[in-house]
């Protein structure tokens, strides 16, 4: 019974159908546009089919996806805290319950998948002992006399279960089906079949081989060289299962769809040359930021715009670590711990120097704190000029006080210039109305002077000293008059009172001491007493002792003169000297007790 040719080509259609179904169904859906619940969601139902050999690389393409997603939203949340004026290194990131949600899924997809290989690896053994014990069979069947039909439907049987058996060990691929290419050519010679089955078989391979060499061709314009490679490899295995052709056609085809496979896997190469020179590329930029930044850190931080500097520097190097991609897989990790190593190192360096800094700027904020409550206290000081000098020292030390934090120094500053501006501003505005009371004392005095220039001494010594002294009690009990007219009041009040000790029946000894105290009295008024007080006293110091130095020398002048006859006059002269002396010396130790007691009653 002969096998219809239609039979032979509907097994062929119905093979080359199933290989362009198995090829259209490697499209993926777009993974990237799934949010991370939805892609956690397609992985749990991906690991519940448990069917690993059916998902190829989904969970990969998510586990990409996924990750791709995070990345995103950890930017997103780091950049809107920057926004906000947060601080790069207190930037934190919290436990994300969707990415351990993810990695559970995860891990039980790597235990099923791993669980499914150890399964796969065994099933390929047991596939590789089913297809000896075929081969087996078709070693019988060549060895059988039967008839041309039943040995052909058996040797079709073989063959379909032959390559239903699934796949085997890598490594026995080769071997096993080049003892079945042999064994079918063996059968095909063994069963003398005839010519144009045998042909139409042959050519039934060839066919589909020509239909593997068009695929294969149209992968060397395929973008993707990843997808191009995997897809060869499977027309690879689909070639090694189609079985024999012609032996006039047998190298031909062979070698047009191995320079095909060569071209393909020339571009493999090339792209992985190129990827591997890119990611050694990427590596040598990654070390030398490393580098730079290390050599950032060796450096110590000079000033606050030196630490604002730098972190902008480490900034803009992090930012182009960012945009380098990626590295050789066997280096990532040591290069990116060296970075995070060297980015951790800088920016705990900074934590410190700011640490110091704020300490710093907490110092100097105390301070300008201080002067400006001073200055603020300063409602009505006794002495406005004193309190002028103050303020304007503490205007000259402001900047010497040293910086404080940009708000607080703005703050500050408007704190210490609206101080500084109040105080001037009660100043003048007291310094306004000294000059209305100014002018009143003034007049005031004039119209004193006059009335006392009228009064003339009664003869009674005790109250006429007790009037003089009540006029300057008047006089002293009158507050102060402008600068302009001040010289010329003062100067006729002493020449008033001068001439009214002077009129006194007192012995010029008196009156010098009594005009001397007048003047003492004077000094002890006005604002820097202590000072003219304290200078007077020491010029009578230095005038006493001059006068007893000269004593001295005269005494022992006379001492020479004695011996001569002819110098009695002189002698008197020089002991006339030295009495005056000696009284002068008495008035000014006088003189010199006034100031004393005037200096006890300051203290």
């Amino acid at each position: 019974m002969a096998v219809k040719k239609d039979d032979i080509s509907e097994q062929l259609m119905g093979s080359i159908a199933q290989s362009s179904d198995a090829i259209s169904n490697s499209t993926q859906p777009d993974y990237c546009s799934y949010s991370r619940d939805k892609l956690i969601e397609e992985l749990k139902k991906l690991t519940d089919m448990n069917l690993i050999p059916d998902i190829g690389d989904k969970p990969e393409l998510i586990k990409a996806a996924f990750y791709k997603r995070l990345k995103l939203e950890i930017e997103q949340k780091h950049k809107k805290f920057l926004e906000e004026g947060g601080v790069e290194e207190d930037f934190k990131l919290l436990p994300d319950e969707k990415e351990q949600e993810f990695k559970r899924c995860y891990k039980r997809y790597r235990e099923l998948k791993q669980k499914y290989t150890i399964e796969f690896e065994k099933q390929k053994e047991k596939n590789y002992q089913q297809r000896l014990l075929i081969l087996d069979e078709l070693i019988a069947l060549l060895t059988r006399q039967e008839s041309l039909n039943k040995t052909f439907e058996e040797f079709r049987d073989i063959e379909r279960r032959f390559r239903q058996a699934g796949p085997v060990p890598q490594v026995k691929l080769a071997e096993l089906m080049n003892q079945y290419n042999t064994l079918v050519e063996k059968f095909y010679d063994y069963v003398r079949i005839n010519k144009e089955l045998r042909d139409f078989d042959l050519k039934k391979n060839l066919d589909f081989k020509e239909s593997l060499i068009v695929k294969s061709q149209l992968l060397l314009d395929e973008p993707d060289v990843i997808t191009a490679f995997r897809k060869l490899q499977d027309y690879h295995e689909q070639w090694r299962d189609s079985g024999p052709v012609a032996k006039a056609y047998k190298d031909d085809i062979w070698n047009r769809f191995k320079s095909v496979t060569t071209a393909i896997n020339k571009k493999h190469h090339e792209f992985f040359r190129k990827l591997k020179d890119e990611l050694d590329n990427n590596l040598e930029k990654k070390l030398n930021i490393c580098a730079e930044i290390e050599k950032i850190i060796e450096v110590p931080f000079t000033s606050f715009a030196d630490c604002r500097k730098k972190t902008e520097t480490i900034m803009d190097l992090q930012k182009k670590w960012k945009e380098t991609g990626n590295v050789p897989r066997k280096e990532m990790i040591t290069v990116m711990r060296r970075f995070r190593k060297a980015g951790n190192s800088f920016f705990k360096k900074k934590r410190e120097y700011m640490g110091m800094i704020r300490e710093q700027f907490a110092e100097n904020s105390k301070k300008k704190i201080a002067v400006c409550e001073t200055i603020e206290q300063m409602i009505n000081p006794p002495d406005w000029e004193a309190a002028s000098k103050e303020v304007i020292r503490i205007q000259r030390q402001w900047r010497d006080m040293g910086p404080v934090g940009k708000k607080e120094g703005e703050e500050l500053w408007q704190r210490f210039s609206a101080a500084c501006d109040g105080f001037f501003k009660r100043k003048a505005a007291y310094h306004k109305s000294l000059i209305s009371v100014s002018d009143d004392n003034c007049k005031k005095k004039d119209l004193m002077l006059r009335e006392f220039e009228a009064v003339k001494p009664s003869g009674d010594l005790d109250q006429d000293i007790k009037t003089i002294r009540e006029f300057q009690q008047q006089w002293n009990a009158v507050g102060s008059i402008p600068p302009a007219k001040r010289e010329g009041l003062q100067k006729r009040f002493n020449m008033l009172v001068n001439n009214w000790y002077q009129s006194l029946p007192l012995d010029e000894r008196k009156k010098q001491l009594y005009l001397f105290k007048n003047r003492i009295h004077q000094l002890s008024l006005q604002e820097s007493s202590g000072k003219l007080l304290y200078e007077e006293r020491d010029r009578l110091i230095r005038q006493l002792h001059q006068m007893e130095h000269d004593i001295i020398k005269w005494e022992n002048n006379m001492g020479f003169f004695r011996a001569s006859k002819s110098a009695e006059k002189l002698l008197a002269d020089m002991n006339g000297k030295i009495v005056l002396a000696r009284n002068d010396i008495k008035q000014m130790e006088e003189k010199i007790k006034v100031i004393d007691n005037y200096l006890s009653n300051k203290k």
